[in-house]
Formats: C-alpha cells, sequence, structure tokens
C-alpha cells in the first residue's frame, strides 16, 4: 500500500532534527493495545468473509489494468493477493463480509504502485508507476457485482 503524505515544512524538519539528537523517540513509544486484544482483532479478520464474486469483481479489475491502453504493465498475479486480505480488517468492524466498495475504497492505495504508466520512461531512469488520479479510473470500468 502507498500513502503520500507530503513533506514537513522546514522548520518542523529541523525541530524533527533537534528531538533526535535530544532523545530517542521510541524511548516515549507506549502500547495502544494489550497482546490480548490483538489476538481478539486477528481473529475478528479472519471471520470475515470474502464471496467468489468479490474474488472475481477483484479479478476484472487486476484483468482491466492488464487490458488498459495507458498502462504499460498492470498487475502482477501476486497483486490482487495483499488487496483480497486488505479490506479484510477494515470490514472486521462494520460486518461478515467484504463489500464491492471495500474493494473499490483500496483498489487506488493498494493496486496503483503496482503497474507501470505506459510511456512513463525515458529508457535510462526508473518508470514512473503509479498512474494519475486521471488515468486511475481502470478500477471504474469493472461491473460491481450485484
Amino acid at each position: 500500500m502507498r500513502l503520500h503524505l507530503g513533506h514537513p515544512t522546514e522548520d518542523v524538519e529541523r525541530a524533527i532534527l533537534r528531538g533526535r539528537r535530544q532523545e530517542d523517540p521510541a524511548a516515549r513509544v507506549e502500547p495502544v493495545l494489550t497482546a490480548e486484544v490483538l489476538l481478539e482483532l486477528q481473529a475478528a479478520v479472519g471471520n470475515v468473509r470474502v464471496d467468489e464474486l468479490i474474488l472475481d469483481y477483484l479479478l476484472g479489475i487486476v484483468g482491466q489494468t492488464r487490458r488498459s491502453p495507458q498502462l504499460e504493465l498492470g498487475v502482477s498475479t501476486r497483486g490482487p493477493s495483499p488487496s483480497s486480505g486488505r479490506p479484510r480488517p477494515a470490514r472486521s468492524c462494520k460486518g461478515a463480509f467484504v463489500l464491492p466498495d471495500d474493494i473499490k475504497a483500496l483498489a487506488a492505495l493498494v493496486l496503483a504502485h503496482r503497474v507501470q504508466v505506459a510511456g512513463a520512461t525515458d529508457g535510462c531512469s526508473a518508470p514512473t508507476r503509479t498512474p494519475s488520479a486521471s488515468s486511475s479510473a481502470w478500477w471504474e470500468q469493472v461491473p460491481i457485482p450485484t
């Protein structure tokens, strides 16, 4: 999964660098849940079902990346594997089944960095793998299962 957070301002970066000279930030880390709660959450994720229609929908999105003229390289065979698993933790808080909207909501974050945009390399530098927002509507072209 790829997120774009941007960079902090120069003043914030300076404060971060100063702070690291004075103390180890890891020393201030405190647990946010117990081991028992973590195990309960992991068990809840395991109880969320991914229906065959959802897997078909996910594979349709993957297939669309491979056929898109905007993409030189589509999502690989391993690409959808984490994608089908990532909606499960989010869905475990909401219900027992992964829904098409769960897949659609995560497609840009999970699959977009697994493709290569057509014409995104000059032969000397590394290819730009992430499509722009305007060219990444390939997951919008796959019919949502009902």
